[in-house]
């Protein structure tokens, strides 16, 4: 400003020559007065930065700005030297960090507008870090605005997507819906307008991960995809032969591929499932209901797929040529591993949804079956294709006899020289050629017969079979017996000459036995067998055999790896199931299409209920076996492998997409992994209890309290190794282990309210109050629940202070009478001395322990009260006047606003949970001792706050009552500093931590500090009063008539009624 101003009066005085209009416009007139305001603009902006810098706030401006003039500012500011900008730049960037968040907001805004006129300040290091910090802010609104920043200025600038890439993949994560799909948009951008850019299948990958979000989120990212890889061709993408073409047909193919070869099986699934969606006709009668624009879509994505797949094949043909004119077996190696399987696999994908696309490379496919097996990539080639190859032979016309021929040569070699990975898809398709085309039963039946027999001689001496020379034989042949009596029928095919008798109970006799006497891999291929043959006879998994065994392997004392298998095979047998329904479905329909004659129509109809009669029958067997292993099903999901709880999660999806079981059964146990250690897992499991919540809307609460008990337990058997598990939160991002859970449940008061009174009843029952691990994890999930309304944790704090009361009144009564301390009258605050009741003989220390666990619970719900009321900012008086039946009916309820992230954390309680070595019985009896009389002095001090507070009747805004309610915090803090000073002269462990809980909570500064001191003040004497007026005459209840559970050193009798819907407790009773 200084300079602009010296530079505006030198043109008053310039040298004669000089036009003035080559260097301004308007008169000298004109010119003056114009710097005369600027003088006037920059005598205030000094004053006002002098003012700033020395600390003082500065006034509202006395002269009137309008915008003309503060552009005009502006203008010359930015006319100097670079410093000036840089200083100005420097100084928005230090807004950005201020603690209130509408100056941060407007610091952004600020910023957004400067790099809009030059996007390149996004690439200086302290603009990245200045927006690197904003994307972490507290405010949902703020970090959206972030990313917005982000986005609109990195797809002008390619070259700062790398610098802002990472930051971006972090957010994809945020805890704020908007955040994420504000992010998952700009990645698509960045996808489609930068395809070359080398994180497309990162994102890719990471936009998937997004699937198990709500529904908005997932239509969202659906529709991203469509977008990036299934949009219709130009003539120019078409044309184009370029790879780092953007847009051409095979960069898309290129990152198709690389975005599979990265994803694991789960992203493999939605894939096919979006191709399927896409590519879904329908038949005629629902066709008749779509409309055109929707057909004309279905049809160009059809064709992008085509375009795609043949891209594809040709990319495939591409390879294989290089890799033959490379020299080096090791180079040839790597190019199957990373080019060539993901393009296979990719393929298999798109045959899965469709398998027409490849119908006319059926012939391109086939020599990947001719393969050495050196490597574990041969075998996966193997399988796809095998896979592909059994989809698309329905679909040829007229398969030409050589090409039938060189198939079912080349999957017969499988089966006698592959390793054992291709065989079962090798034998599926062996299975669709002899079954369907060729009709080749007697070469099954030698090849079946060389197995058994071979199998059937060596099976009184499992060892033999594990030898050496006869083990790759062994492993064979029980895998083929097993895949061959699941695709081909047992009487026509595997016994067509008659010699074998019952074949079916022969097979399953001697994998019974190879089961029960083998060991080792012989033992899990045998079983892996059995689940094949079971497929392909269901009823012979309910014989009590089956039962007895599975049973048996599905049992705590069972390996792991045969407890999967079991698993496995009963999830294979499922999904088979469904598949083999829906393709009698299609075929129903095709069969209804083809009749027009009455007579026709009359045989149809006979068949059709032959063949809905057998499907009935299926279903049937699918529910009886569903029925019979689902609680050794549910009892894995608690299992301490991972392999095993994984397992059985993929079961319970199946069970519960047929439809088998009543859910009442399984959907506790899927509640209880909500809070499994692993990630995948737990992210599974929710996404089944939003699919099972959106079916059966007011069904989850009635069954949320079990599997809240069912997650402890799966816990405590986790915690096994590790004790920190015990806690009923993620420490790292700070939020219950439940939250989805209470998210899914939370928008039904009466629903929600049933649950959290469900959950803090652990405090009072007989059974559950001293199971300090459990209150622990109770009072995790409650303090750390994701609260939208206020009305939530003030309902909590609510009935805390009610159970918090009673239970402490009644542990110090319990602590009393085992002392044999506080019976008359003369020793009523005697005890309250340590070294009067060190010098009590009774009171044993089984007793005493027993006293001390019951009270911790009471420690516990004091520190969640406060927790909640410092996070959420609930006041002493919002709490009070807070009544559960006096909720607001009609208008939105009033959102609750955590005023920063805070960890639940009661350290000492923690620490007796979480460290083996501080347990209960380690506590000395002076700890236990000096545990009670704070514990007294404590509710002592709650309870004549709850006096004052209620008789004075202040609230927020009275002076007064902010008066008295500071010199009671001013009179009780030197008291706690005196209980810090006697707890230092106990030695013990127990000691030390009490001090840590008891000056963590608010209300401890309110305890008499010993005897001397308690005795010297007025004792408390306790009125029952119905209600006080304040001092503008409202009335205020007060504490007893509130219901809350007060303490005095004498005998009571409580009745107390916890009610939701009631505010007030009838029953209170005080006796002297």
């Amino acid at each position: 400003l200084c300079q602009a101003y010296n530079q505006q009066h030198a043109l008053l005085t310039m040298p004669d020559g000089v036009d003035n209009d080559d260097l301004t416009t308007g008169s000298a007139e004109a010119l003056l007065a114009q710097t005369t305001e600027i003088d006037k603009y920059c005598d205030f902006l000094y004053s006002l930065a002098a003012s700033t810098a020395e600390g003082v706030r500065p006034k509202r401006s006395e002269v009137d700005l309008d915008d003309e003039q503060l552009t005009l500012i502006g203008q010359h500011m930015f006319s100097g030297a670079q410093k000036n900008f840089e200083y100005c730049l420097v100084k928005i960037l230090m807004e950005l960090g201020e603690a209130a968040a509408t100056v941060r907001t407007k610091a952004m805004k600020a910023l957004s507008v400067v790099i809009n006129c030059d996007p390149a300040l996004l690439g200086q290091a302290n603009v990245q870090n200045a927006v690197h910090a904003r994307l972490k802010d507290p405010s949902t609104s703020m970090r959206e605005a972030t990313v917005d920043l982000i986005g609109k200025f990195v797809l002008l600038q390619p070259d700062l997507t790398h610098h802002y890439y990472p930051m971006l993949a972090e957010r994809i994560s945020d805890a704020g819906v908007s955040v994420r799909k504000r992010v998952i948009k700009i990645m698509r951008d960045i996808c489609i307008q930068q395809p070359d850019f080398e994180h497309v299948p990162a994102i890719c990958l990471l936009m998937i991960r997004c699937l198990k979000e709500e529904d908005t989120t997932k239509d969202l990212v659906r529709k991203v995809f469509e977008e990036m890889w299934f949009c219709p061709f130009t003539s120019a993408e078409m044309s184009s032969s370029s790879c780092g073409a953007g847009g051409s047909v095979l960069l898309r193919v290129k990152n198709i591929v690389k975005a599979v070869a990265i994803s694991n099986k789960e992203t493999h699934e939605w894939i096919e499932q979006l191709l399927k969606k896409m590519l879904c006709v329908g038949d005629d009668d629902e066709e008749k209901k779509i409309s055109s624009a929707v057909l004309t879509m279905r049809a160009q994505t059809r064709s992008v797929c085509q375009t795609l797949v043949d891209s594809l094949v040709k990319h495939m043909l591409v390879l294989e040529e290089s890799s033959t004119s490379e020299n080096s077996k090791k180079a040839y190696q790597h190019l199957e591993t990373d080019q060539l399987l993901p393009c296979i696999w990719t393929l298999c994908l798109f045959v899965r949804a469709d398998a027409r696309l490849a119908v006319s490379h059926a012939s391109s496919i086939l020599p990947y079956l001719d393969m050495t097996w050196e490597n574990a990539v041969h075998s996966q080639l193997s399988c796809y294709v095998s896979e592909m190859l059994q989809a698309i032979l329905p679909h040829i016309s007229h398969p030409s006899e050589s090409f039938l021929a060189n198939l079912e040569e080349r999957l017969a070699e499988i089966m006698f020289s592959a390793p054992q990975v291709p065989i079962v898809p090798a034998v599926g398709c062996l299975a669709l050629i002899i079954n369907k085309i060729t009709h080749n039963n007697k070469f099954i039946y030698e090849t079946f017969r060389k197995f058994y027999d071979f199998l059937y001689a060596n099976c009184k001496n499992p060892d033999a079979l594990g030898q050496s020379n006869r083990r790759a034989l062994a492993l064979r042949s029980v895998l083929c017996v097993g895949a061959l009596c699941r695709f081909f029928d047992h009487s026509q095919v595997l016994n067509c000459k008659n010699d074998l008798g019952d074949v079916t109970e022969k097979v399953y006799r001697l994998l019974m036995g190879l089961v029960q006497r083998g060991n080792g891999l012989l033992q899990i291929k045998a079983l892996a067998a059995l689940g094949h043959f079971f497929m392909g006879k269901p009823s012979m998994m309910i014989r009590p055999e089956s039962e007895k065994l599975y049973a048996t392997l599905l049992g705590p004392q069972a390996s792991v790896t045969m407890s999967t298998q079991v698993l496995k095979n009963i999830g294979l047998y499922l999904a088979d199931d469904e598949v083999h329904m829906a393709k009698q479905s299609e075929q129903k329909k095709a069969e209804k299409k083809l009749k027009a004659a009455k007579a026709q129509q009359e045989n149809g109809e006979s068949g059709d209920a032959d063949k809905l009669m057998n499907w009935d029958s299926q279903s049937h067997v699918s529910s009886s076996i569903a029925q019979v292993y689902l609680k050794s099903i549910t009892r894995c999901m608690l299992h301490p492998s991972k392999d095993v709880r994984a397992s059985a999660l993929n079961v319970i999806g199946l069970v519960f997409s047929h439809g088998l079981v009543h859910p009442y059964e399984f959907v506790p146990y899927l509640i209880a992994m909500n809070a499994d250690i692993a990630e995948d897992v737990r992210a599974h499991a929710k996404q089944q209890l939003v699919e099972f919540d959106k079916k059966n809307p007011n069904f989850l609460s009635t069954v949320a309290f079990r599997g809240f008990q069912k997650a402890f337990e799966l816990r405590t058997i986790l915690s096994k190794d590790d004790p920190s598990l015990m806690r009923g939160l993620d420490q790292e991002k700070n939020h219950a282990l439940l939250s989805h859970v209470y998210s899914l449940i939370r928008g039904n008061r009466q629903q929600r309210r049933g649950f959290l009174l469900s959950l803090m009843r652990a405090y009072q029952d007989v059974k559950t109050s001293s199971n300090l691990p459990l209150l622990l994890f109770t009072a995790d999930n409650l303090a750390s629940f994701p609260y939208s309304l206020q009305e939530e944790p003030l309902f909590i704090v609510h009935h805390v202070t009610k159970i918090s009361s009673l239970t402490a009144s009644d542990a110090i009564q319990h602590f009393k009478e085992v002392m044999g301390v506080g019976n008359k009258k003369e020793d009523e605050d005697d005890w309250l001395d340590l070294e009067y009741l060190k010098g009590c003989k009774e009171g044993k220390m089984d007793k005493l322990r027993a006293c001390y666990a019951t009270s911790k619970g009471a420690m516990l719900l004091l520190c969640l009260k406060e927790h909640l009321k410092e996070l959420y900012g609930l006041s002493d008086s919002k709490c009070r006047q807070y009544a559960p039946s006096e909720v607001k009916t009609k208008g939105p309820e009033k959102p609750s606003n955590p005023k920063f992230s805070m960890t639940f954390n009661p350290a000492s309680i923690v620490a007796l949970v979480t460290e083996p070595e501080l347990t209960q019985s380690q506590i000395s009896r002076d700890d236990i001792l000096l545990h009670f009389i704070q514990l007294h002095q404590t509710m002592s001090a709650i309870e004549r706050e709850e006096d004052e507070q209620g008789g004075d009747g202040f609230n927020d805004e009275d002076d007064d009552g902010k008066a008295v309610a500071g010199a009671a915090i001013a009179a009780t803090a030197a008291a706690a500093a005196s209980t810090a000073t006697a707890v230092e002269m106990v030695n013990g462990v127990g000691a030390a931590l009490e001090v840590d809980l008891v000056s963590a909570a608010p209300v401890s500064r309110h305890g008499r500090a010993s005897r001397s001191e308690s005795t010297g003040s007025k004792k408390i004497k306790k009125k029952k009063r119905e209600s006080t007026s304040d001092s503008d005459g409202h009335s205020v209840k007060s504490a007893s008539s509130r219901g809350v559970a007060t303490h005095c050193p004498r005998k009571r009798r409580r009745v107390i009624r916890l009610d939701s819907d009631s505010d007030e407790d009838s029953g209170e009773e005080y006796v002297p």
